[in-house]
């Protein structure tokens, strides 16, 4: 019905907007449009709220419509717009905005449907942009140094001085640079001591990675092997000096000695995580007259350097096997094996080699999600669809096309869209901000945050999926036969086989991918109960661990005999009752990280090929402060600790292994073993370096056996109570014997082994919100599904209820129907899950990838939601009453 037809009498002004409109050339603006622009102004009249609103309206409409008529006639003869002609926003501009409006005020009138598919489209959006981001930020991104294309790292771990002097012969090399980190320790007169990171790098270094001062300078050819200067890191210098200025010239005592600042980089320097490890605090030159620099055994020192333009790393590759081949020469004996392998890899790949699998995935399983909420957003733009069927076949039956139609119910998904970006950027802001602890653990991982390009793609994301699923039941509406529209719409029939055929496609789609994910997080939470329940080994309730770095240890006596008066000072504290120590501890490494010695064991009787043993040095006590028990033979005690052949406690898999029984290992030599030992117990196993890593092969020696010195030592102290200062006691207690000794934390032992498995527990949490997120989506779109339905199917049902039918079989029908839609996406989702599973093979452990109860109970809870999802609408066809449907009817 057009604008003034009925419903009141026009305002005076608005017959003389109508008239002006007349005035438009023959086209589709006239003939098509022109009502519509009368039905948009009488809307807004009727939403004027008094008399002098209401001439505003008309006035503003009026005075436009000149320069349309104007712009229209010269578009209509083939002359273009003349400059100065204000068309007032009309033209495909005009539309657009007019579309919009309307788009609006369609919405308003729907407060539901608007608010459902914002949300929907908002969820989606938000975790894939939350993800999206730490995936740009981590992965895509270049790293932030001059030439990172063609910038290379040295593999196979840290590198000899025989092979550091011979890099300068490697014509490929642009630049290079060795670097090596360490703990040291800062004494203080105005404070307790602190273990510092300090890395001795070559001058290169700084030119590489793009350092620049802050303050002072930073190091130079001219500072080679000068121990005595330093340059600090920003954050240290602004932490520990509080930002002092005057900060170059002064000096700091590092493990006892003077050392000059020079410089302080600048705040933008970017660390390069995974060539020096955990955040720096200071550089100093690297020490050339260090002698290990001269022994082909002393590998310390990483490499990165950066191709010379068009050189290829398969180029660079062969010179570095040339160059270990003149190393492995020059040094036969010790390279009796041939020389090393050790490829140049990307340093961009090597800086995201350890996470790039992880974040994928996340992707996937977040995209798995997206995909889920989209076919919500379907369904509620298809319901909304069939229920305007009827308003669209009007419209088109007084001359609307198909065209406008279309590009008014665009605008909606348009709209939609928008919004539903710009939830989705407030979800990402919020997680982005929860997740934040966790992202420093990642390289880069301190930079993530939202962005221009970030915000782009977001609300581009989210306005490309509410056009395509608002558009696709849009031409279906728009398109249909005008009489039929009006016929269906009338008896409010549910639409065509087609029609409910999607719908019902929708449905087992939405199943199908939220088996998935629930079957995956199902997955890697078995995998992460199978680890927790492993026994480690150790009795770690009631323990605690030291870390400590002892500095200017010059022998392996010198190192005993120190540790010993701190584990003496430690073990006179009433809260104790036993300690020990050792080069580390049970967790104090994990994930594939290996500390601190370790050797290959040939077996006498040759039947197996070597395997390598790891060494741990350990104080009396170890195994009584630790809670690992012994299986066979005994302890040494401190009167036998020194003897030869050493005795040492071997892992119950090494003896069995080795000797075939842990009885018969007890008393058996192991000539090649600390070069020396006898086997005086046998241990049961740990899992040393973290849950899910096997640590079969142990040998346990007393520290006296040590035959080099090393600069660190963990205590692990148990307690019989704890006290409230128990942190200061234990700090006390290290600096009765070492005052310049920095005790940095003091944890508990079951903290580090909870921590070994925390990355799973994080995988099984996180798919575990997706997979429950995924399951009240595909709920949610069942149960709409099934209430739209009932509700075009009510006369129907109103029908077979008046002819006798019971009420329970209707409901049976319509639950049976829900149940019968996620048991096929329950199929079709089982065959893919089983595809995943492959994907998710790397991370689960003493889990298949076909695990048939995870599959099973990932199934048995989708169609257990299905069946309670279909209740409502079945209760509410149960409940139709026949009498007043047949009097609608």
């Amino acid at each position: 019905m057009k604008p003034g037809a009925a419903g009141g009498r026009s305002h005076p002004l608005e017959r003389v907007f109508a008239l002006l409109l007349r005035m438009l050339p023959p086209g589709p603006l006239r003939d098509e449009d022109a009502w519509e622009m009368r039905r948009t102004l009488r809307d807004q009249l009727d939403g004027a709220r008094s008399w002098a609103e209401r001439q505003r309206v008309v006035l503003r409409a009026v005075r436009r419509v000149p320069g349309v008529v104007v712009s229209e006639w010269l578009g209509w003869m083939g002359i273009g717009t003349p400059s100065g002609i204000d068309t007032g926003g009309e033209g495909m501009m005009g539309n657009g905005m007019r579309n919009l409006g309307f788009a609006v005020r369609s919405l308003r009138k729907a407060p539901t449907f608007a608010l459902a598919s914002v949300l929907l489209m908002g969820l989606g959006v938000g975790v894939v942009t939350t993800v999206f981001t730490v995936v740009d930020h981590v992965l895509l991104r270049p790293l932030p140094y001059a030439g990172a294309d063609r910038m290379v790292y040295l593999t196979n771990g840290s590198h000899n001085g025989p092979t550091l002097e011979r890099l300068d012969g490697v014509e490929a090399f642009e630049l290079w640079t060795a670097s090596s980190t360490a703990n040291v320790n800062l004494s203080r007169t105005d404070g307790e001591p602190l273990r510092l990171r300090r890395t001795e790098v070559t001058p290169e270094f700084f030119t590489l990675f793009e350092g620049r001062p802050h303050l002072g300078r930073l190091l130079t050819d001219a500072d080679r092997n000068d121990l005595r200067i330093a340059v600090l890191t920003y954050p240290f210098w602004r932490d520990v000096f509080g930002a002092d200025p005057e900060v170059v010239g002064t000096t700091m005592l590092v493990d006892g000695e003077p050392v000059e600042i020079v410089g302080v980089l600048s705040e933008d320097f970017v660390h390069p995580h995974m060539v020096l490890g955990d955040a720096v605090h200071f550089y100093r030159p690297m020490d050339w007259t260090n002698p290990g620099l001269q022994e082909p055994g002393y590998f310390a020192h990483s490499v990165t350097a950066r191709l010379r333009p068009g050189i290829s790393v398969e180029a660079a590759d062969e010179q570095i096997a040339r160059l270990q081949a003149d190393v492995a020469e020059a040094f036969p004996d010790f390279y009796d094996g041939g020389p090393r392998d050790t490829p140049l890899q990307s340093l961009h790949d090597r800086t995201v080699e350890d996470v790039r699998g992880g974040l994928l995935l996340l992707l996937g399983a977040v995209g798995l999600l997206l995909l889920v909420a989209c076919a919500n957003v379907a369904h509620l733009f298809m319901a909304r669809g069939l229920s305007r069927s009827r308003e669209m076949s009007i419209r088109r039956a007084m001359g609307a096309r198909t065209w406008n139609l279309l590009s008014q119910l665009s605008a909606e998904s348009l709209v939609v869209g928008l919004l539903g970006g710009a939830t989705g950027l407030l979800l990402a802001r919020g997680a982005l901000a929860f997740f934040g602890r966790w992202m420093t653990e990642l390289p880069r991982g301190s930079q993530v945050g939202l962005d221009l390009r970030i915000f782009l793609a977001s609300f581009g994301l989210a306005t490309l999926a509410a056009l395509v699923f608002g558009l696709v039941p849009a031409f279906r509406t728009v398109g249909r036969d005008v009489q039929e529209g009006l016929r269906s719409a009338g008896r409010g029939m549910s639409g065509s086989r087609k029609v409910r055929a999607l719908r019902s496609g929708l449905v087992v789609f939405e199943v199908a991918v939220s088996l998935v994910l629930v079957a995956s997080a199902g997955l890697l939470m078995r995998s992460f109960l199978a680890v927790t329940s492993i026994d480690p080994g150790v009795d770690a309730e009631d323990v605690w661990v030291v870390p400590l770095t002892p500095a200017n240890v010059d022998t392996p006596e010198e190192y005993r005999i120190r540790m010993d008066a701190v584990l003496a000072s430690v073990r006179e504290l009433p809260a104790v009752e036993r300690a020990t120590y050792g080069m580390e501890m049970p967790f104090e490494f994990f994930g594939g990280n290996f500390c601190c010695w370790g050797t290959r064991y040939e077996p006498e009787d040759g039947a197996d090929s070597s395997f390598r043993v790891n060494m741990h040095a350990v104080s009396s006590g170890f195994f009584e402060t630790l809670g690992t028990e012994l299986v066979a033979g005994s302890v040494w005690d401190a009167l036998d600790a020194g003897d030869e052949p050493t005795p040492v406690v071997v892992s119950e898999p090494f003896a069995v292994r080795v000797f075939g029984a842990a009885d018969a290992a007890v008393g058996r030599e192991l000539p090649d073993l600390a070069a020396g030992a006898i086997v005086a117990g046998v241990a049961e196993a740990t899992r040393h370096y973290g849950l899910d890593q096997d640590h079969d092969y142990a040998a346990y020696l007393p520290v006296e056996a040590l035959t080099f010195p090393i600069p660190r030592a963990t205590f692990a102290v148990r307690t019989r109570s704890v006290p409230a200062d128990l942190t200061r006691r234990i700090q006390e207690a290290v600096w009765a014997e070492e005052p310049n000794l920095p005790v940095p934390g003091i944890h508990a032992l079951d903290e580090w082994v909870a921590r070994s498995s925390a990355t799973r527990r994080f995988g099984s949490f996180l798919f575990g919100a997706f997979g429950v997120v995924a399951l009240l989506l595909a709920a949610a779109g069942l149960y709409g599904t099934l209430l739209y339905t009932v509700g075009q199917r009510k006369q129907e049902l109103g029908i077979r209820l008046a002819l006798g039918a019971g009420r329970s079989r209707i409901q049976n029908e319509v639950i049976r129907r829900g149940v019968v839609h996620a048991a096929v996406g329950v199929g079709v989702g089982g065959a893919v899950a089983l595809l995943v599973g492959r994907v998710l093979e790397s991370w689960l452990y003493g889990v298949s990838a076909t695990d048939p109860v995870a599959l099973a109970a990932a199934g048995s809870a989708l169609i257990a939601t299905a069946a309670l999802a279909s209740w409502v609408p079945a209760y509410r066809a149960g409940r139709t009453d026949p009498l007043e449907t047949l009097n609608v009817e």
